[in-house]
């Protein structure tokens, strides 16, 4: 049995331009099946993103060959017209090994011809040797700013770990690590990065320092590349090491979804955000009503179970989520300051609506409280009055006469 975990969200503009879709459209290719990574939960978290995804590796699980192929049969667009609908495509972890050269074509023909962008982590070289070698074979790399052919040719496409931090180049325009400058992106530390060697014309937005390869003092850690008519990116680290990991998974970057934006941003030759403090926040908010929302939810079918009347709970419950359409659409129109305060003001209504649910819980529940007491003081009245008159007063009990000894 295979269990195919597919992924949809939304992403963001800062500005949105007449006839550019509202949402950024979304494809993941290759190890984006959790915990091997996560950049399509991070995508799924944001509000501003529709995202698919075609594994073709993961780490850990038993998935076979078949099952690749299938995934890559299956979700992978098969024409032309239909990979258009992308805007962006996420290349993870460089396995690309169950794709056919014609499926590379279209690929590779989607961005130089359509105008789409492609973004890649790993600096395009996978952890293996049998990996790397089908990226190279399969043409892939030459969209991508980075010599693949080179980085192998080096021997130093694999790093052992290697502390490092990042070091923006800021005269870079649209720098999509800029604005985190003062919150300390610099101070984020990684532990794994690979050689990227950069294609002629292409723009290094950061490097590397703590990490030295042949001719490379500082190499680089992320790099754009106008190709054609698209527009590609590299990032030296694995989206699943520690450079990208949050507080809460051990690591130390806090704004990793944001930071990913940026380059999804960029890729797409739109605007990077600068006030990513308040797009972070206007996420957060977003989050916070989808989590009240699913409790309350929750607690209205649980009441319904015992007949209680949810009716006007539900008419409330179902305003309120028209108005958060309408905030979630001051979102994509990038009006945070008015989406925040509109989903500010829906959540404290909502927290007006779940001390009604709570209340319709209690008085649905409380017969069922009632019968419980009555049941429990019932059966221990019951049984104190048969243990004091067993075994106390022994009412039950007829005393034995004292035996009479006979002589013979």
């Amino acid at each position: 049995m295979v269990l195919v975990l597919l992924a949809c969200c939304a992403l963001t503009t800062p500005t949105v331009k007449a006839g550019e879709p509202k949402l950024i459209e979304v494809l993941a290719i290759g190890a984006t099946i959790a915990p091997a990574t996560q950049i399509v939960t991070w995508l799924t978290a944001e509000p501003l993103t529709s995202v698919s995804q075609v594994p073709t590796r993961g780490f850990g699980e038993v998935l076979t060959p078949e099952a690749y192929t299938r995934f890559v049969r299956l979700y992978l667009p098969r024409n032309y017209d239909a990979m258009l609908q992308y805007d962006l495509f996420i290349y993870v972890g460089g396995c690309v090994e169950f794709i056919t050269p014609a499926q590379t074509a279209l690929l590779k023909s989607v961005v130089v011809e359509g105008g789409k962008g492609a973004l890649a982590d790993l600096g395009g070289v996978s952890t293996e040797v049998n990996l790397i070698e089908t990226w190279i074979n399969s043409g892939i790399w030459e969209m991508f700013p980075s010599d693949a052919v080179g980085v192998y040719a080096s021997g130093d496409w694999w790093r052992a770990q290697r502390p490092f931090t990042i070091r923006l180049l800021s005269d870079r325009e649209n720098n999509p690590l800029e604005p985190f400058l003062p919150l300390g992106v610099e101070k984020i530390v990684g532990n794994y990065g690979r050689l990227i060697i950069p294609q002629p014309g292409s723009t290094i937005f950061a490097t590397m320092a703590g990490i030295v390869f042949p001719d490379y003092d500082e190499p680089p850690f992320l790099v754009a590349w106008d190709h054609g008519k698209g527009r590609t990116m590299l990032v030296a680290e694995f989206f699943n090491w520690q450079w990208f990991r949050s507080p809460a998974e051990g690591g130390q970057n806090e704004y990793c979804l944001d930071i990913v934006i940026n380059m999804l941003m960029n890729v797409l030759d739109r605007p990077v955000f600068q006030d990513v403090l308040l797009l972070h926040d206007a996420r957060l908010r977003i989050q916070e009503y989808h989590e009240r929302y699913a409790t309350l939810n929750s607690v209205l079918d649980f009441v319904e179970g015992f007949g209680a009347n949810t009716g006007p709970v539900r008419r409330d419950l179902q305003e309120i989520q028209g108005l958060f359409d309408e905030a979630k659409e001051e979102y994509l129109q990038q009006d945070l300051e008015a989406s925040i305060s509109a989903t500010d003001a829906i959540i404290q209504r909502m927290a007006l609506m779940s001390g009604n649910a709570f209340a319709l819980k209690d008085r649905a529940l409380a017969w069922v409280y009632i019968t419980e007491w009555l049941a429990v003081c019932g059966t221990f009245m019951a049984s104190g009055t048969i243990l004091y008159t067993v075994m106390l007063r022994r009412r039950l009990f007829k005393q034995a006469r004292a035996t009479r000894f006979v002589e013979r």
